[in-house]
């Protein structure tokens, strides 16, 4: 596995840093809560994004996951305050001409969380924002100076815990999450098995979930969408989206948008 991680970091890590300068600006976050990985995957999201119907032109997405827990992380722990939470952000060149509003950014993550679960073989990917409201909270400044507009919201979705974790494919992607989690930061030394999750029995049941988006215009066509979630817990647990969202925006705030 350690021959398939290495050939996963010598052929993405380039073909990431292309997809940049094409897309014209890359993301840099200079915190991470400690409740999370200290670290970012990059991956593209260009074919996922158009064949969900977007009219982009190319996209990138940039994330993190809660840290490691008693082997794995603590995205696929039910008991964790990171349980099914994410924190990132996307880039992305819009065709000219083409304007979105709030709605249509939050298609770029119904199709991201629908391919995610068809990863992680939900046999049945659902993600909705239908029912909720996306509201204006504020403008927000970044280290890098630029400003862009908060909104909060939520969404539905299942979750990616279920028995199909036995096939190649979904061993191909818990080993290439695990080496560029290493390629991010190498002091990680993540191991594939981090991101298997522990209880087949939950069998990719719904959540609801509350959600930061925040968007920024880099240029007339090139848009950075930054974004983090935390979920409802039932039986009077406060949602992890309140534990955790003064350190979303912190996390938000420590980004730099670098032009290419």
């Amino acid at each position: 596995m350690k021959i398939l991680q290495g050939l996963i970091q010598l052929i993405y890590g380039p073909a990431q840093n292309r997809l940049a300068k094409r897309i014209g600006c890359k993301l840099i976050f200079n915190y991470f809560p400690k409740e999370y990985l200290p670290g970012i995957v990059r991956c593209e999201m260009t074919r996922t994004w158009k064949k969900a119907g977007l009219n982009i032109i190319k996209g990138q997405n940039h994330f993190t996951v809660g840290r490691i827990e008693a082997g794995r992380s603590g995205r696929y722990d039910p008991d964790s305050i990171t349980y099914q939470s994410w924190l990132g952000g996307y880039t992305v060149k819009l065709r000219e001409g083409i304007g979105w509003n709030v709605e249509d950014y939050c298609k770029l993550a119904i199709a991201d969380q629908n391919s995610w679960l068809a990863w992680y073989g939900d046999p049945e990917p659902f993600t909705s924002v239908e029912g909720w409201t996306y509201k204006n909270v504020s403008t927000i400044r970044i280290e890098s100076g630029h400003v862009g507009t908060l909104y909060e919201g939520g969404f539905t979705a299942h979750c990616d815990m279920g028995p199909n974790t036995e096939s190649l494919r979904f061993r191909f992607v818990t080993n290439a999450l695990a080496a560029l989690y290493n390629l991010s930061n190498p002091r990680l030394s993540l191991r594939a098995g981090a991101f298997v999750p522990n209880g087949a029995e939950h069998s990719y049941h719904r959540i609801d979930g509350k959600v930061y988006i925040a968007i920024f215009d880099v240029a007339s066509n090139v848009k950075v969408i930054l974004y983090a979630n935390g979920i409802h817990k039932k039986g009077g647990t406060p949602d992890t989206f309140d534990l955790l969202k003064d350190k979303f925006l912190r996390t938000m705030e420590s980004c730099e948008i670098m032009k290419n």
